[in-house]
C-alpha cells in the first residue's frame, strides 16, 4: 500500500517516456553527434588563449587533412606578429599550410612575409574590397577576430559543418583572387 503510489508515478512516467520516444527520433543529430560550442574571448585574453588553443587548431588541422586557412585584417597583424613568430616554432605546428586572404599591408609584405616560412602563403585582396574582419578556418573551427572597433574580441567557434561550408567558400574566393 506504501509503493502504490509511488508505482503508479512510475507508471506515469514510463509511458510518457513512451510517448517522448517517436518526437525524439524525429529531431535532427549530426552526424558525428557534435554540439557546436562558441568561447567568448576578450581582448586582454586573446594573445594567451591564441597560445593555449594552438595545439588543438593545429590537430584539428591535421585530422581534418586541410590547410589553415581564412581572411586576413592585415590591421592586426603587428599587434599579433610575436604570436605569428611563436607559432611557427610550436612543433604542433609542422606540416601545418596556411594561406591567407588579405589587405594590402607594408607590415605583412616586408616584415612578416620573408620571416616566416613558406608554408605561410598570404595574397593580397586587391581590389575585392577591404578586409575588415578576422575569420580563420583550422579544421573543425573558425576563428573570427575583431580589432576593428572596441572592445577588441576573439570568437573561436567550433561547429564541423560551419567550418567545412566556409572552407568551402574560402576555396572559391581564394580562386578567382588567385586569377586576379
Amino acid at each position: 500500500a506504501i509503493l502504490s503510489p509511488l508505482k503508479h508515478t512510475l507508471k506515469q512516467q514510463e509511458q510518457l517516456v513512451e510517448e517522448l520516444k517517436p518526437l525524439v527520433a524525429k529531431q535532427e543529430i549530426s552526424a558525428s553527434g557534435y554540439n557546436p560550442k562558441i568561447q567568448y574571448v576578450p581582448h586582454e585574453r586573446i594573445e594567451d588563449f591564441l597560445k593555449s588553443q594552438t595545439p588543438k587548431w593545429n590537430q584539428s588541422l591535421k585530422d581534418t587533412k586541410t590547410d589553415y586557412v581564412g581572411y586576413q585584417d592585415s590591421i592586426y597583424t603587428p599587434i599579433i606578429a610575436e604570436w605569428i613568430q611563436w607559432y611557427w616554432k610550436e612543433p604542433s605546428t609542422e606540416g601545418i599550410h596556411l594561406r591567407l586572404l588579405s589587405n594590402s599591408s607594408e607590415f605583412e609584405s616586408q616584415k612578416m612575409t620573408p620571416s616566416t616560412p613558406s608554408q605561410r602563403t598570404i595574397l593580397p585582396w586587391g581590389g575585392l574590397g577591404e578586409i575588415t574582419y578576422s575569420t580563420w578556418i583550422n579544421g573543425d573551427y573558425v576563428i573570427l577576430i575583431n580589432v576593428r572597433t572596441r572592445p577588441f574580441y576573439l570568437i573561436e567557434l567550433y561547429d564541423p559543418a560551419y567550418a567545412e561550408s566556409q572552407r568551402q567558400i574560402f576555396e572559391a574566393v581564394w580562386k578567382v583572387a588567385s586569377e586576379k
